[in-house]
């Protein structure tokens, strides 16, 4: 099992862990509650090892990915970024990646336990282009910093340079002598930053975002707040709701797809099912008030017939609900349907209050 460069100061500070993606990874740090609060009233602190981080040099690098991903590329200029999404030639997710153009390199975000793969991937179709790839994964550390205070947690160490900063996009700073990547997070997080370094760095970071933010309230957190955060976000993760028996239409990736770029692989196949309107589910998130937590993999019926499957479920803290985020047959995919799902301990009835790629 793969552990962050972080491990023992998250030993130290008394953090309690668990197997996250196949890594050792910080399941909590004092309450799950405690810690979903912070992020939703302040602002949290997270280890974010588990993402592949791939680092692309070369005068082709840009042109063959966006030969090879849905989104248009070719317009990234240094600071800027997007997410765009490996497809196959049958037009189903690979991977979803997020991607930041730097001064001398793209550096790509991949879901957890994919680098590999989409470094593999990317290989098989390069040929004659000037392209390298370096999986720094080990020596280039990433943390997450979420919450309506997150801006104002930065501002306080680095200055006005987070200042402005769209979606993806990113600014090189330095903190304690390290030089740092902020970029703003995925919009479906709300206020929220990547900051990335050398791991090597990663002990001082940590320490210091910890004790220079506690005055706007930051506290670390783990992965069991987060996974609740995220699913609350309507923000999709490989394994869970993506995965090569996934398109990313139904998975509702459209802002990562763009229509009038050309040539990918699978664009053929994801064109048309958005021409002709061949889409046969979609990804809705539930609420579920009372009743047993359901199984995040349980059926989802509607007057006893199965229309759907859950494919991430959590509990919030503190109210009693859970939320929950799944696929559901396009008749029913709508606004305050309410579904019935399975649980060990009987059935629970959630209703659909969002569709998280509108």
């Amino acid at each position: 099992m793969n552990r962050s460069s972080l491990y023992q100061v998250h030993k130290a500070a008394g953090a309690t862990f668990g197997e996250y993606y196949n890594w050792e990874m910080p399941a909590r740090f004092s309450s799950v509650e405690a810690e979903y609060r912070a992020a939703k009233e302040r602002a949290a602190l997270t280890d974010r090892s588990y993402i592949g981080r791939i680092r692309m040099t070369g005068e082709d690098a840009l042109d063959l990915l966006n030969r090879l991903s849905t989104n248009e590329l070719m317009q990234l200029s240094p600071g800027s970024g997007l997410s765009t999404v490996l497809t196959s030639s049958k037009g189903r997710v690979v991977d979803l990646l997020t991607l930041y153009s730097r001064d001398d390199h793209l550096l790509l975000l991949t879901g957890p336990q994919n680098r590999q793969k989409v470094t593999s991937w990317i290989d098989q179709y390069t040929f004659s282009e000037e392209v390298a790839l370096e999986d720094v994964t080990d020596s280039v550390a990433m943390l997450s910093v979420h919450g309506p205070q997150s801006s104002a947690v930065l501002r306080s160490l680095v200055g006005g340079h987070i200042d402005g900063l769209d979606p993806y996009q990113g600014v090189t700073t330095t903190l304690e002598g390290a030089g740092l990547y902020i970029a703003r997070e995925n919009p479906l997080w709300g206020e929220a930053y990547n900051i990335i370094f050398s791991a090597t760095e990663a002990a001082t970071i940590w320490s210091v975002l910890l004790e220079k933010g506690a005055d706007q309230g930051l506290k670390p957190m783990g992965t069991e707040a987060y996974e609740g955060l995220r699913i609350e976000a309507g923000v999709p993760a490989y394994g869970s709701e993506l995965g090569e028996e996934v398109n990313p239409l139904e998975a509702g990736l459209k802002s990562s797809i763009s229509f009038t770029k050309g040539c990918y692989v699978g664009q053929e196949v994801v064109a048309r099912l958005d021409t002709y309107d061949k889409v046969k589910r979609y990804l809705v998130k539930l609420c579920f008030e009372g009743g047993p937590l359901p199984h995040s993999s349980a059926s989802l019926e509607l007057e006893g017939k199965e229309v759907g499957l859950l494919t991430s479920v959590a509990s919030l803290p503190g109210d009693g609900q859970a939320v929950a985020l799944g696929y559901v047959r396009k008749p029913h995919a709508r606004l305050g349907v309410k579904l019935t799902a399975g649980s060990g301990n009987g059935q629970s009835v959630g209703e659909i209050v969002a569709l998280p790629g509108d």
